[in-house]
C-alpha cells in the first residue's frame, strides 16, 4: 500500500551512481530515515510535511515519486484486480500522462498496458503530457509498480541559469560533485578554473548560503492530488522561512575560462543567483596565481567528445599545475575523459560514477 496513516511511501529520483550523496542529503534535510537504496534513487516513507520538505529543499533529487502500490501480474485479469486495490482516487482524475515500461514479463504490450491502466483507474491519457500528471506504471518480470509524480518538472531548475554554455551541466549533478568534494568550514574560497556557465560556483555558494531550494512559488506536482490539503500546505509555506536551514560564512568564487562567451554567460547566471564571483578569461595556467592560497578547486572537467584529441596535453598541464600549487585543495573533478589521471600524474580516488547527459563520467577527488 502507499502509505501507513499519512505516510508517504516515496522515491527520491537520482542519477544512478549519486545514491549515497543522496541519502546523506535526506539525512541532513529530514532527519533520521529508514532509507532503502535502489539504483537511481532512495526510497523511504514521509509523512506530507516530510514529503513537502524533499521536494522544496533537495538539491540532488531529480524528481520525487510516490508509489500507490506494487503486484504481481502474468495476465491481463491480475493487472486489473491489482489495480482495482490501488487508493487511485486520491492522487489522480481527469487526465494524466501515463508512463509506460515494461521488460521481461508476460505483459509487455505498452499501449495496451496503459489502455487498461487507464480504464481501471478511471482517468483518461493526456493529450498534452508536458503539462499532466504524470503516473509510471512499471513492470519487470511480471512485478508491477505504479508511482505518481510529487514533485513537478525539472528539479535541477533553480531558475538562475538563462544561459547555458556548449557542455551544459545540469545543477543537480553540479550539487553532487559540491556534496562530494565536501570543502571544509576551514575553506573560504572556490575555483573553477573550467567554469562554462557557472554553474558549478553558483551551487557551491547556495549550497554554503543554506537555505531553501525552491520557494513557495513552487507549484509542486502533490498540490494537484484530489487529497491535497491546502490550508495544511499554506500553512507550512508561511512557516518555511523560520524553518529554512542556516548556511554558512560566505564562500569566495573564483571562476575561469577560455571562452569569453561562456563567461558573459557565467555573468549573468551569477547576476541573476544574487552571487557575486570574480571571473578571469584565460586557461588555468595564465591565471592561477591569482587564485587565492587554500582555494578548493571543484570543477567539471571537459572531456573528449565535445573536445578533440588535444585533452591529454591540457590534463598534463593541469597536474603539473596541482603540483605547483600544493595549497589548493581539496580537490574534485567530474572527468568523462578515458586517460584523464594517467595524463596528469597524479592519484585519484573514485567518488562516484554517473553520467552526464549520457556520458559515462567519474566524480574523482586528488590523494595527496
Amino acid at each position: 500500500m502507499t502509505s501507513s496513516g499519512t505516510h508517504y511511501r516515496v522515491f527520491a529520483v537520482c542519477a544512478p551512481g549519486l545514491e549515497a550523496p543522496l541519502a546523506d542529503e535526506l539525512r541532513e534535510l529530514l532527519g533520521k530515515q529508514k532509507l532503502q537504496r535502489r539504483r537511481g534513487g532512495m526510497e523511504l516513507r514521509l509523512p506530507a510535511d516530510g514529503l513537502w520538505r524533499l521536494v522544496h529543499g533537495s538539491r540532488l533529487a531529480e524528481g520525487v515519486r510516490v508509489r500507490l502500490g506494487d503486484f504481481q501480474a502474468r495476465h491481463w485479469d491480475a493487472l486489473a484486480k491489482g489495480l482495482g486495490k490501488l487508493p487511485s482516487h486520491a492522487y489522480v482524475r481527469g487526465e494524466s500522462d501515463v508512463r509506460v515500461t515494461a521488460r521481461k514479463s508476460k505483459l509487455i504490450h505498452t499501449d495496451a498496458i496503459r489502455d487498461r491502466v487507464t480504464k481501471a483507474l478511471g482517468i483518461r491519457q493526456a493529450s498534452a503530457t508536458g503539462t499532466a500528471l504524470k503516473l509510471w506504471v512499471r513492470v519487470v518480470k511480471d512485478q508491477v509498480t505504479i508511482s505518481v509524480d510529487a514533485a513537478g518538472p525539472h528539479l535541477y531548475r533553480r531558475g538562475y541559469r538563462t544561459h547555458v554554455g556548449k557542455a551544459p551541466l545540469r545543477e543537480t549533478l553540479a550539487a553532487a560533485l559540491v556534496r562530494l568534494a565536501s570543502p571544509p568550514d576551514a575553506v573560504s574560497s572556490v575555483w573553477d578554473p573550467f567554469c562554462g556557465s557557472g554553474t558549478v560556483l553558483l551551487e557551491a555558494a547556495q549550497d554554503r548560503a543554506g537555505g531553501w531550494v525552491r520557494g513557495a512559488d513552487h507549484v509542486a506536482a502533490f498540490t494537484r492530488w484530489p487529497s491535497h490539503s491546502t490550508q495544511r500546505y499554506s500553512a507550512w509555506c508561511d512557516a518555511m522561512d523560520g524553518e529554512a536551514p542556516v548556511g554558512g560564512s560566505p564562500l569566495t568564487l573564483f571562476g575561469s575560462d577560455i571562452s569569453a562567451d561562456e563567461l558573459t554567460a557565467a555573468a549573468s547566471n551569477a547576476d541573476r543567483a544574487g552571487a557575486s564571483v570574480r571571473w578571469a578569461e584565460g586557461d588555468f595556467d595564465a591565471v592561477v596565481d591569482d587564485v587565492p592560497e587554500g582555494s578548493a578547486v571543484i570543477s567539471n572537467l571537459p572531456y573528449g567528445v565535445r573536445s578533440g584529441k588535444h585533452l591529454s596535453g591540457v590534463f598534463r598541464r593541469f597536474g603539473a599545475m596541482l603540483k605547483r600549487r600544493p595549497d589548493l585543495g581539496p580537490i574534485t573533478v567530474i572527468s568523462g575523459y578515458r586517460d584523464f589521471e594517467a595524463a596528469t600524474g597524479l592519484q585519484w580516488e573514485i567518488l562516484a560514477d554517473t553520467d552526464n547527459r549520457g556520458l559515462k563520467v567519474k566524480v574523482l577527488k586528488l590523494s595527496r
